[in-house]
């Protein structure tokens, strides 16, 4: 059956998450699982246009605090992993978020003043330049928007497909055996004796760059590769949790765009569950690999090849689909911003940045 995971290339491990994903909904926004002003020392939320410099001020104020001292979690956008979403900042009880607030995750202060701040690099734009460029900006939104939305009805059907492996595999799956295998797994963690609880973590991402994964989970001091075989990683997913959590252990949860888990992190443990690669640099990193493999009844996995092998020519052209969409978007995406570019005082907003990002990092001294 179809194995999604291989789809998703890693890129450098680091601490970071997507707050958000293109799934076969449409856009999910994760913010909240990220950004709680009553949390916070201070939010700013960065407003403007594609291109007025949003991710490079997020990246240089986060850059301004590291070097004091804090603890980063770097927010990627899911569109575009190269780009930033926003960062959490830490350190002692000083806890700052700096969040990009435009569509599609719209942020508005809750606390105005107190707590949430708008950072507006619209303040830097020639208004008039854009609105003499008007029919271009509205026609290349839309154009962009349209690539969005075929993205999304490939998803959909890349994601029936995957919802059908899964159904197969509960046919040939060793069910008695993988749960004896779960069971030994979360017997070497102690039961806490408090309620389990579940964190939602985004690394799994449909980008305009492509299906990528960020390697976050990896940086655990024990790791854990789960290597597929017929879509059997869901199950085991789903109970592995199932067990932890019934231990009172707090749990870091990937869920794919796709549906289903993707990797689990114990926080309290530092432990990871990551989908297994064919890399030997990734490799050496793995503390114990458990090929789902061995919980398949092979007879009526080889009498089913060629339902598998149908199954994952659909999925892939599905997927191709997908990303082809995205990448007309990127295209899109660039126009817009190279639209915006030329009408920004980037001169003023360096000011203005270097001025925010010294109140920041001064917070941390």
């Amino acid at each position: 059956m179809v194995s999604h995971i291989d789809f998703f290339q890693s890129i450098p491990p680091k601490n970071a998450y997507f707050a958000g994903a293109n799934t076969p909904d449409g856009f999910i926004s994760d913010y909240s699982n990220f950004f709680n002003e009553e949390t916070f020392t201070k939010v700013y939320i960065v407003k403007g246009g594609s291109g007025t410099g949003k991710s490079t001020l997020i990246r240089r104020c986060a850059d301004g605090a590291a070097k004091c001292g804090a603890e980063c979690t770097y927010i990627l956008c899911s569109s575009d992993p190269e780009s930033l979403d926003g960062v959490l900042l830490r350190q002692g009880n000083t806890h700052i978020a700096i969040i990009d607030g435009t569509a599609p995750h719209t942020v508005d202060p809750v606390y105005a003043g107190s707590c949430g701040e708008i950072v507006n690099c619209g303040d830097f734009w020639d208004t008039k330049a854009l609105e003499n460029a008007r029919d271009e900006i509205i026609a290349t939104v839309q154009k962009k928007n349209g690539c969005y939305t075929r993205a999304y009805r490939y998803l959909s059907g890349a994601s029936s497909v995957i919802s059908a492996s899964r159904q197969f595999s509960g046919n040939l799956i060793l069910q008695e055996k993988l749960e004896k295998c779960v069971h030994r797994l979360a017997s070497t963690f102690k039961d806490t004796g408090e309620t389990g609880k579940i964190i939602n973590r985004r690394t799994l991402a449909v980008s305009m760059n492509g299906t990528v994964r960020v390697s976050t989970f990896n940086g655990a001091k024990t790791v854990v590769a789960v290597k597929e075989c017929a879509a059997a990683s869901s199950m085991f997913f789903d109970l592995l949790e199932k067990a932890l959590l019934a231990k009172g252990i707090t749990v870091l949860r990937s869920i794919s765009p796709l549906g289903g888990i993707a990797e689990l992190y114990l926080p309290g443990q530092d432990t990871a569950f990551v989908p297994y690669e064919e890399n030997p640099d990734r490799q050496r990193i793995y503390t114990k690999i458990v090929n789902m493999q061995r919980f398949v009844d092979k007879d009526i996995l080889s009498a089913n090849r060629q339902k598998r092998r149908f199954a994952e020519k659909c999925f892939a052209s599905l997927m191709g689909g997908a990303t082809e969409s995205l990448a007309e978007a990127k295209k899109l995406h660039f126009r817009l911003e190279d639209i915006y570019k030329a009408t920004m005082d980037f001169s003023g907003l360096d000011q203005f940045s270097a001025s925010l990002c010294s109140s920041i990092s001064k917070r941390f001294q």
